[in-house]
C-alpha cells in the first residue's frame, strides 16, 4: 500500500471550489491525463455515483472505473476505483483558509498487484506517476482559479428558448427555458444572461434540473431574468452561472416554493448590488 498526498491554496470561495471539483463535466479541465469518460449512474454526484473514464499513462491509454464511497456535502468526497489492476482510494477535502481562499487536500492510497512486481516497481514507476498525476492536476486547478477567480462562470448553457408549460409565469417568475442534457449539478444559481439585441449580460437566476415539486421527468435550464419582461421564445441565449445558491429540492406546496424563490431572488439582487458597488 502506497500513499501520496498534497495540499493547495486556491483563490476562490470554498463553495465554488467544491462545485467545480465534484462536477463530472469539469473532470476534463483539471484531471491530469483525462481522455474522456461518462457517468454510469443516474445521479452524477453524491454517494454511490459511478464513473468510467480513460486516462493517458505514458504511451498507453487505460480505462478506469471509480465510485463515490464517501460524500460530505461541501466538504469531502472520496472515491474507490481501479486502473490497470492498481486499486486506489482517493479523496478531496476543502476548507476555508484563515487568510482567505480555499485549502484543497488531495490524497491517494493505492495497492499495486503482485504481478506488477515488488517494492522497486512501486518506488521507481508507480509512485512517481501518481505524484505527477496529483501535482499536475492541482497545478491545473491553481491556474483555473487564478484566471477565473470566484466571479467567473461555473458553467455556461446556451441554446434556443423553447415554450414550456408556463408554470414560472403563473407563479410570478416567468422563465426562458432551455433543454439541458449537459452534466451539470442540479440547483439554483446566480447567473448572467446574454440576449440578442441587448448589450451586456443581464442579472438572472437559473434553475438546472427536474421540477421535482411538480413531478417533472425532463431536465431544463429555467432562466429568470431580473427586471426583464420581453418574450424570449425562439431566441438564442447564453447563460453564465456565477454562484450556486442551493440544491434542487422538493417543496410541499406552491406557496412554500414561491416563498423560497423570493428568498433566492433577494440573494441574487444583493449579489449583483455588491458586485456593482465593488467595481
Amino acid at each position: 500500500m502506497g500513499v501520496a498526498a498534497k495540499q493547495i491554496l486556491l483563490n476562490a470561495e470554498t463553495s465554488a471550489v467544491w462545485d467545480f471539483i465534484t462536477a463530472p463535466s469539469n473532470f476534463p479541465r483539471y484531471v491530469h491525463g483525462y481522455k474522456g469518460g461518462f457517468v454510469v449512474t443516474s445521479e452524477e454526484r453524491g454517494m454511490g455515483a459511478r464513473y468510467k473514464w480513460t486516462a493517458a499513462c505514458g504511451p498507453f491509454t487505460l480505462q478506469s472505473t471509480e465510485e463515490v464511497v464517501e460524500w460530505r456535502e461541501g466538504r469531502r468526497v472520496a472515491y474507490r476505483g481501479a486502473l490497470a489492476g492498481i486499486t486506489f482510494d482517493s479523496s478531496m477535502e476543502v476548507r476555508e483558509s484563515v487568510g482567505g481562499g480555499t485549502l484543497l487536500d488531495v490524497a491517494i492510497r493505492y495497492c499495486v498487484p503482485i504481478f506488477w512486481g515488488n517494492g522497486v516497481t512501486d518506488r521507481l514507476i508507480i509512485r512517481p506517476i501518481i505524484r505527477e498525476y496529483i501535482d499536475a492536476s492541482l497545478e491545473k486547478l491553481g491556474k483555473i482559479f487564478h484566471e477565473l477567480k470566484s466571479t467567473q462562470p461555473l458553467f455556461q448553457v446556451s441554446g434556443t428558448v423553447v415554450r414550456h408549460v408556463g408554470r414560472g409565469k403563473r407563479l410570478g417568475f416567468p422563465t426562458a427555458n432551455l433543454r439541458c442534457t449537459d452534466v451539470i449539478q442540479e440547483g439554483i444559481y446566480i447567473a448572467e444572461t446574454e440576449i440578442p439585441g441587448r448589450d451586456g449580460r443581464l442579472p438572472s437566476l437559473v434553475f438546472i434540473g427536474k421540477a421535482v415539486t411538480f413531478g417533472a421527468e425532463e431536465r431544463f435550464a429555467e432562466i429568470y431574468v431580473l427586471d426583464f419582461s420581453g418574450d424570449l421564445d425562439g431566441k438564442e441565449i447564453r447563460v453564465s452561472a456565477l454562484k450556486k445558491i442551493r440544491d434542487n429540492q422538493k417543496f410541499d406546496n406552491e406557496a412554500t416554493l414561491v416563498a423560497q424563490m423570493k428568498g433566492d431572488e433577494k440573494i441574487a439582487r444583493e449579489f449583483f448590488s455588491k458586485a456593482t458597488s465593488d467595481r
